[in-house]
């Protein structure tokens, strides 16, 4: 399940962040990602394990090999959407109820790429999207056995109040330090974590951080006045920010569900770091 919240630095040192207008839908992916960049503060979970026995993909009951095969190219599409954010930190994206106008239509959802100025990054995106849609279709009703909790439920975890409130929520908890303000740092950090059978929030962890080394436009236009060092201790501060964020959100969820009955479900959510100084045309 992927969320979107933007937080911006609104041309001060520090500040209070934003969130999007645009109510998010939900998806799914694997978990099983290497992490460019982890918080020293991450903790050990303790994962509640679903008592019904995973559901198989409809009309073929997936072998382990298949499983596994499937799971393989679903990480690898992941990572191949977050390379090209990665590359183009300005992208934002979102999910949305309204399907309309959506880069790729999950159905109940869409999903929204913004800021794009690049068609070549809009056209692999979509592309990505498709190949992503039908993993996430192989092997919906699947367990991840190393955290008990589903790939892709029936239904997904959501926010309670909806996710307008969640994003206000975390938004309002992150905001850009002085050094991440002068080093003109940008782009989409993706955080995943459980949501468990009682809408608890468990182990959220950074599975890609901004990347220091990456120029945003501003960057471009005014160099940066920090130190590499301070850069990365500046990355390292906004991780512990969105984690603590996340694990704020722990009972403000309803948690997947498989044949009704409640089931925990993984969770990845990516937020926007973006620039915005007073005067700025940028969005």
């Amino acid at each position: 399940m992927l969320l979107f919240a933007s937080c911006t630095n609104e041309g001060r040192e520090r500040s209070d962040a934003t969130y999007s207008n645009s109510r998010a839908g939900t998806d799914v992916t694997t978990t099983d990602t290497e992490y460019e960049r982890t918080s020293n503060t991450n903790t050990a979970a303790t994962y509640n394990t679903p008592d019904r026995t995973p559901m198989e993909a409809k009309g073929h009951t997936l072998s382990d090999n298949e499983f596994n095969e499937v799971r393989g190219e679903l990480r690898e599409v992941n990572q191949a959407i977050r390379e090209v954010l990665r590359q183009h930190p300005g992208i934002v994206v979102r999910y949305s109820d309204n399907t309309r106008n959506a880069d790729h239509n999950y159905g109940e959802y869409g999903v929204f790429y913004d800021n794009v100025t690049d068609n070549n990054a809009r056209t692999q995106l979509r592309e990505l999207e498709t190949r992503r849609h039908q993993s996430l279709n192989q092997i919906r009703g699947r367990m991840n056995t190393e955290t008990s909790a589903y790939i892709a439920a029936e239904t997904d975890a959501a926010p309670k109040q909806g996710y307008e409130e969640i994003y206000r929520h975390i938004t309002s908890k992150i905001a850009y330090t002085n050094d991440a303000n002068a080093a003109d740092l940008e782009g989409t950090m993706f955080v995943e974590f459980i949501v468990d059978s009682r809408g608890n929030v468990l182990n959220p962890r950074i599975v890609q951080s901004l990347d220091a080394g990456m120029e945003s436009d501003a960057n471009m236009e005014n160099p940066a006045r920090v130190t590499e060092q301070e850069k990365d201790v500046a990355i390292e501060d906004m991780e512990q920010q969105v984690i603590d964020a996340v694990k704020s959100t722990s009972g403000m969820w309803d948690p997947a569900t498989m044949g009704g009955e409640p089931v925990s479900g993984e969770v990845v959510l990516p937020i926007h770091f973006q620039l915005q100084r007073i005067g700025s045309e940028r969005e």
